[in-house]
């Protein structure tokens, strides 16, 4: 569970983690879309041709990384990533910010 600050929203956690994706490796950042799609760690491991501990590990990375609780917040991380056109989104902002 997410824990809320006085005076912060529900969805801060998300826009906070979506400035944080450039962290991660290009391996990770494969990973980390599979996740946006819902796969298992064993469909991950196939299609990336890995074993499935390595697919643990790079998940504990990503959690890590983007400063999240769980395996669903990091998956939708990347599922609002996917969601927005590669023109708009950039690292430095997200879909969350209220300035331009």
């Amino acid at each position: 569970m997410v824990k809320i600050k006085a005076g912060e929203s529900e969805l801060d956690w998300l826009a906070d983690s979506l400035r944080l994706v450039g962290r991660l490796t290009p391996r990770e950042l494969q990973v980390f879309l599979y996740l946006g799609y819902g796969c298992d760690n064993r469909s991950i491991s196939q299609n990336l041709q890995i074993s499935e501990r390595t697919v643990k590990r790079h998940i504990t990375s990503i959690m890590e990384k983007l400063v999240v609780q769980s395996r669903l917040q990091a998956g939708l991380v990347s599922f609002v990533i996917s969601q927005a056109p590669a023109c708009e989104w950039n690292q430095s902002s997200s879909p969350f910010d209220s300035s331009p």
